[in-house]
Formats: structure tokens, sequence, C-alpha cells
């Protein structure tokens, strides 16, 4: 695929997640569900075992179902103990689907989907409930704010890389990242995270975290996010997957775009719970 198409899918994919982002508080919800959804998805098809073919559809079917049930708890569609019997009859389920289907590895397409819980529905859930202020207002631009400076890294650690790269990050997992371009890629969320200040704070949009909140959410931005990248890598090596899907011609699958913010929502949650900052 050529730059310019990959650019123009580029360019069209994020106006539409910005737009559902900033819209209104259910076309926010509903992004980040579709999004959670779709990366529970791939990361199904790439970790369970894929014979016989319907029963790996039952599988993924009830993965994702499981994995979306934190962010529905949080959206308030479900309520708490609901959710309890929903998760512990959905082991249940898993028990007689890995029976019949005869697997070669049962439990260990049981525990794949538990991850999925935890490596991609937790952290969205998170954004859901990041969303919501003090007062119970919808305010999505914390989270709009992190996912700018994850985009923000990944240009400037590319180009950083592509500029100054000669030191290997990681080459056994991913052997054209680099630790100039990492830097990079640092210093580019960290001054995305600056600049997000000054647009917040002069227009007035949102004053809720200080600059210096700005900067540390950045910092924390990159690195988990450059980890992020790198256990994604690791899981495409360990299935022998290029890419997790091919829904966005020229850049792979959703999981592919947004490993790093997911991986690195938990961090950056923790970061503004621990600061505790007055909005």
């Amino acid at each position: 695929m050529s730059t310019q198409q990959r650019v123009i899918t580029g360019v069209i994919f994020g106006a539409i997640v910005i737009i559902g982002i900033l819209a209104h508080q259910w076309s926010y919800r509903l992004v980040f569900l579709l999004i959670g959804a779709l990366c529970l998805w791939e990361f199904l098809n790439m970790s369970l075992e894929s014979e016989p073919k319907n029963w790996a559809l039952y599988r993924k079917i009830l993965g994702v179902t499981m994995g979306l049930l934190p962010a529905l708890v949080v959206v308030g569609g479900l309520d708490e103990t609901l959710v309890l019997y929903i998760f512990a009859a959905g082991m249940f389920l898993l028990l007689p689907v890995e029976l019949f289907a005869q697997a070669k590895l049962p439990f260990s397409n049981i525990a794949l989907m538990f991850m999925g819980i935890l490596y991609i529905g937790f952290p969205i859930a998170l954004t859901i409930l990041m969303s919501t202020n003090e007062s119970g207002n919808f305010s999505p631009f914390t989270v709009f704010g992190i996912l700018l400076m994850v985009w923000a890294s990944d240009v400037a650690a590319y180009f950083g890389g592509r500029a100054f790269g000669k030191r290997k990050l990681f080459p056994r997992i991913s052997p054209k990242k680099t630790w100039e371009g990492a830097i990079g890629g640092l210093l580019g969320a960290v001054a995305a995270g600056a600049l997000i200040y000054l647009v917040y704070h002069n227009f007035k949009i949102f004053n809720t975290l200080a600059l210096k909140d700005w900067l540390i959410l950045g910092a924390i931005t990159a690195v988990f996010g450059i980890i992020g990248d790198l256990v994604e890598s690791m899981l495409k090596r360990s299935t022998n997957i290029k890419d997790s899907g091919n829904l966005l011609p020229g850049h792979g699958g959703f999981l592919d775009r947004f490993d790093a913010f997911i991986f690195a929502i938990p961090f950056t949650y923790l970061y503004l719970f621990l600061a505790n900052p007055a909005g």
C-alpha cells in the first residue's frame, strides 16, 4: 500500500475517532466500546486455537462479551452483582465449549479469554470511567489528551528512529525499534502534553490539570505506550502473525493502532488517582 493511501486511511479514521470522542457522552462510549470489541476480537483471533472453526467462533464471541463486561458496568448498563453472576456463568460455559471442541489446550484457551479481560477489557472500562468528572458531568478531555500524546509519541518515535536510530531497543521482539526512536517518542509525548495544556488553558476548554500533570502524563504515556507496543509485538511473534487484523488498510488492525494507548491507560489513571488533582 502506498504512503498516500496509508495517510488517507489514517486521517479519515483519526477524524472519525476524534469526532466520536468529543461529540457526546454516548458517542464517546460507543467509540471505546467498539474499539474494545474489535481489539478483543483480534487478540482472541491471534491467540486462541482456530480449529474447529465453529467452536473457535463461539470462543471469540464469548470472550468478547466477557471482555466488555467491565466497561458495561462503568457505563451503568449492568449491575455489579449481575456481572459477577455473568462471569461465573461464562466460566462454566467456557468449560463445555472446550470439552466439545476437543481442544488441544483447553485451559490455555480459557486463560487467554480471561487475559483479554485484563489486557483490553479493564483499560477500556477505565477510559469510560475517566470521561466523567467529579461533578458527574461528561468530560472527555483527559482521555482525548492522552490519545493525542500516544499519537504524538508514535510519530516522533518513527521520525526520530529514521533520522537517528542506531542502537536497537529490543531486537528479539521488534528489530526496527531503536533507543533513539524511543527517546524521540518520549520527547514528542511530553511536548504534546505541554501543547495540550496551553490550548486547554488558554481557550478555557479544560483547566483541571496543571502543566506538571500533563508533562508527567506525557512521560507515562510514552514509556508505557512503548512497552505496550512491544507486548503486542511479542504476541504477534509468538503466533507468527504480522498484523493483528486488516480492518485499517495500511495500518493493520485495531489492536495494532491502540496497543500503546490501551497499555498506557491504567498507568495514567493510577497517576491521576494518586495525584488527586482538584478537578
